[in-house]
């Protein structure tokens, strides 16, 4: 941080009455008070804005479609400023109308200890094969059954490669869900077993499966940021991935394979916050065809040349370390 006497104050707001684990450094945070503030950043959901006298109140909102509810706009241009973590976001709310100066501030993380991490947890499966890794919420936006399409259309069961799902959800609904999609392709060889994980595990489990993988990958329809493969990208992993998402910010060319995507109106998304995600937003569709093109010269990248393969994958960890927390552009901005 710069040289300049800040003092730090947090207020934690719940949506439900979910207990999750906070950082020691922000619970110490939550316990200083203070009615004196000089910037108020409202890093929460419109419908909590509040326009506090006397501050310069920033909202900062990661989004992955258009925003046609006009509460949340509204709030939205109750605020001085808005930051947001990627050039999509930037764009999707101005097609939106916002009319407020927009300001991108990306995300950042604890770039060394994901590029350094040595793995504690082998997993067997994942020996002497090619691992893809999709790590995301078991919901509609996250369009699993394209990907789970897309594996099991392209690559056969004899071919050395797997695809590793680590989600959300009840285990048993996820599977059931994941053997439906295979039904309806109606192919005729044998497929393989994805390899499932649902639930919390914890961070060093994480990135001990990241470092045991070669590529992350997801069709979803949306991504302001996607933490999972920013961090993925930071274990030395390639990205197969959505144009046009919030990943094009930091996924260089050469290095990962974005797929050619459009852009049309959502549907389907009935797990999403109200008001979120309508027919009346836009956000990002990928076709299966070049969903399985991108994944399948990924794997022929890696089989005809390792060593090249390996070399782009560390120059992607690299080019994350410009993402590391004690990189933060954002209190220098600021003051």
């Amino acid at each position: 941080f710069p040289s300049h006497d800040m003092m730090f104050y947090c207020k934690e707001i719940k949506y439900n009455n979910v207990s999750t684990e906070i950082e020691p450094k922000i619970s110490e945070l939550l316990t200083k008070e203070s009615d004196n503030f000089d910037y108020t950043i409202h890093h929460v959901l419109p419908t909590q804005y509040t326009a506090y006298p006397n501050t310069v109140n920033i909202g900062f909102l990661p989004v992955e479609s258009t925003i046609s509810n006009m509460i949340w706009l509204k709030n939205l241009n109750m605020m001085d400023e808005i930051f947001v973590p990627d050039s999509m976001s930037k764009k999707y709310l101005q097609m939106s109308g916002l009319n407020k100066s927009i300001k991108i501030f990306n995300y950042s993380f604890d770039y060394n200890k994901i590029s350094e991490y040595i793995p504690t947890q082998n997993i067997p499966e994942l020996a002497n094969s090619f691992n893809f890794i999709f790590v995301g919420e078991f919901s509609a936006r996250k369009d699993l059954e394209n990907l789970v399409r897309a594996f099991h259309s392209e690559f056969e069961y004899t071919e050395p490669v797997n695809l590793f799902i680590k989600t959300s959800g009840n285990p048993e609904n996820v599977k059931m869900f994941l053997q439906e999609v295979k039904k309806r392709l109606k192919k005729s060889n044998k497929l393989k077993n994805e390899i499932l994980v649902t639930g919390y595990i914890s961070e060093n489990d994480l990135l001990s499966i990241y470092k045991q993988c070669h590529c992350f990958v997801t069709a979803s329809h949306g991504e302001a940021w996607c933490y999972p493969a920013a961090e993925a990208m930071a274990a030395g992993l390639r990205v197969v991935y959505p144009k046009e998402t919030g990943i094009d910010y930091y996924a260089i060319s050469g290095a990962n394979y974005p797929v050619h995507s459009t852009q049309d109106y959502c549907y389907g998304a009935t797990d999403s916050v109200d008001g979120l995600y309508t027919c009346e937003d836009i956000w990002t569709t990928i076709s299966n065809a070049d969903l399985r093109k991108e994944m399948r010269k990924v794997f022929t990248d890696f089989i005809e040349d390792q060593k090249e393969f390996l070399q782009k994958s560390q120059r992607n960890s690299r080019i994350m370390s410009e993402f590391d927390y004690r990189n933060s552009d954002l209190v220098k901005e600021l003051f």
